[in-house]
């Protein structure tokens, strides 16, 4: 019932939604910065993206934390909690895997709101956690992202060939969203 439901809402949504996933350091929040042409996901040699971290078009620069409620579902209620406004410099301490998330409850996702026009005609990006390595809670949330994808870009670093994480996840990926492309940097 919950992926039908997913579905509809993907339905009618006019957005579109673009994941873009891999393993840790794999240049992900990288090439989402390139793309956006703007330092909106942290990248540093010590930090890892440890929450969905969703980037759209808006008038004026914006960073939203949203946190599971005190049940632990993550979701959000109809009436905004959940929801807390944070500077954009600050972002970086509460969505990173280095970072201090504790003291603002658990962190489900982050959603940046910044003009460009490449986001300006409804183009949503999805900077997701690596999945493989580090833990399954991040690749658990970034499998939980694919159904609500309309496209897929798998990142991985052309030094090496696809690890077997990265084919795995890739098998997956392509049953949950059939729109995939595999970007090397």
């Amino acid at each position: 019932m919950e992926r039908l439901q997913q579905t509809r809402t993907r339905l009618l949504d006019p957005s579109v939604r673009v994941l873009v996933v891999g393993e840790f350091k794999q240049g992900k929040s990288q090439l989402v910065n390139a793309l956006l042409i703007a330092p909106v996901c942290p990248v540093d040699d010590d930090v890892a993206t440890a929450v969905p971290t969703v980037i759209r078009n808006s008038d004026t620069v914006s960073a939203v934390l949203v946190t599971a409620p005190a049940d632990g579902a993550d979701r959000t209620d109809t009436n905004g909690s959940g929801r807390t406004v944070v500077p954009i410099e600050q972002l970086p301490r509460f969505i990173a895997e280095s970072g201090s998330r504790a003291h603002c409850g658990r962190v489900i996702r982050a959603e940046i709101g910044i003009p460009r026009q490449l986001l300006a005609d409804g183009l949503v990006l999805v900077d997701t956690p690596g999945v493989g390595g580090l833990g399954s809670m991040h690749n658990a949330s970034t499998v939980a992202e694919l159904p609500s994808a309309d496209a897929v870009l798998l990142v991985s670093d052309a030094s090496q060939e696809y690890t077997a994480p990265e084919l795995e996840f890739l098998r997956q990926a392509i049953r949950l969203c059939p729109n995939v492309v595999c970007v090397l940097t």
